[in-house]
């Protein structure tokens, strides 16, 4: 409760900010005041189970934006409230905002103490690359944030970053200890049109015989113009080592996606084709071959039903292979489809068995204003040998209907 009055007061004092003029801001060019407002309407029949009924319920994630700018500096702040419809108690006298909280507080300093070197220090999204490995996961009701520090030294051709992340602080969770994240992430663009990202991240938890684990990867991206069409990729390619829970980690992971787009015809058609190899662990070695994705948006990659979100726990350690295949076009202005078909896998055997199952996602967007978006999509997943014998042998499905309203 204390929290929740603590946010109200600052909503306050942003209302009077705003109402004063320019009594306390004296440059309006100093503040800008933005949000969002996001509801998502879910229909869930997802327990592979024709003898349990589906249900459905409704998300709300409402955000509201600060930006003080200072000359080379600047504050953000973003007041976050994340809800389902009805999960208060009472419409009257139940007003916690339970999940009310700062999603993002943190101040930005440019050229300190030399130009193009920044430091931005608080509690703010990270998000590096195509989020395959460090993202916000914007899907998320709630999505991700991190307290910390970065670094960011920029020059004409190429960005450096180097973050220090605290992600669980042993004063505050006694029997977990103290788990820091740090890295470099370096992105490049000498071979224009062609970005090439190179990154070292390690994470610790403490004390070190628990978790030391360092994931060394290269990502790249590329569009490239053929007369009317168009070739883009992307690749992903990553190694892990280290220690975990004692053993020696000795992991990897592949992505590689490919389109193929007809940007001038009426209906912009584009086609696409994508393989994904998450390394599994192999019983018969003391090592650990289960590569952990960390942080990453997974919703984006291993099919939006999101049974792979947190890899390697949803796949128990076996790993992931996805051969994805993807189309799209646009039936008219302002409105886009695509569809996505998965097929999935394990990488390493379960009692002889590797098959999860294929999904099909189908995702339609309109853009109906500037300000305001409508997204819906369906999908349906058939289970393969281990989902049947880990989860149940029918076919699952899933549908949604997302409006976003930016202000």
């Amino acid at each position: 409760m204390t929290r929740v009055i603590f946010i109200k007061m600052v909503l306050i004092i942003v209302t009077m900010l705003i109402g004063s003029g320019n009594m306390m801001i004296t440059n309006a060019q100093d503040f800008k005041l933005t949000g969002q407002i996001r509801h998502r309407t879910e229909w869930n029949d997802k327990d592979f189970s024709d003898n349990t009924a589906s249900f459905g319920f409704s998300l709300l994630r409402s955000r509201i934006n600060l930006k003080f700018s200072k000359e080379k500096s600047y504050a953000f702040v973003q007041v976050q409230d994340s809800r389902v419809f009805g999960s208060e108690i009472n419409t009257l006298s139940d007003g916690s905002a339970d999940a009310l909280d700062f999603h993002q507080a943190y101040y930005s300093v440019a050229d300190i103490f030399t130009e193009g070197l920044s430091v931005k220090v608080g509690r703010f999204e990270v998000a590096y690359g195509n989020e395959r490995i460090m993202g916000a996961v914007g899907w998320h009701n709630i999505a991700r944030s991190f307290d910390g520090v970065t670094f960011s030294y920029k020059a004409e051709q190429y960005k450096a970053d180097l973050f220090y992340l605290k992600e669980v602080e042993l004063s505050a969770v006694d029997d977990i200890g103290d788990q820091d994240v740090r890295g470099v992430w370096v992105e490049t663009s000498f071979a224009k049109p062609t970005r090439l990202d190179l990154y070292v991240i390690n994470q610790r938890l403490a004390p070190g015989d628990v978790l030391d684990r360092n994931t060394i990867g290269v990502y790249s991206k590329g569009k490239y113009d053929i007369g009317s069409f168009s070739l883009s990729q992307e690749v992903d390619l990553a190694i892990q080592s280290g220690t975990n829970g004692g053993n020696s980690v000795n992991a990897s992971l592949i992505g590689v996606r490919v389109k193929f787009a007809a940007n001038e015809t009426t209906y912009k058609f584009w086609g696409g084709i994508g393989y994904d190899q998450v390394s599994g662990d192999d019983s018969t070695t003391s090592d650990d071959e289960a590569f952990n994705t960390l942080y990453a948006t997974n919703h984006k990659y291993y099919g939006y039903m999101d049974y792979f979100l947190n890899v390697p726990v949803h796949s128990r350690g076996a790993g992931l292979r996805d051969l994805i295949l993807s189309a799209g076009f646009k039936p008219a202005d302002k409105v886009s489809v695509k569809v996505d078909y998965h097929i999935m896998s394990s990488s390493q055997e379960v009692k002889g068995q590797s098959s999860f199952g294929t999904e099909i996602d189908v995702t339609a967007t309109y853009g109906y204003r500037k300000d305001l978006r409508i997204v819906a999509g369906i999908s349906t997943f058939s289970p393969g040998d281990l989902f049947k014998n880990w989860k149940g042998e029918d076919s699952s499905s899933w549908g949604y209907l997302m409006t976003i309203y930016n202000f």
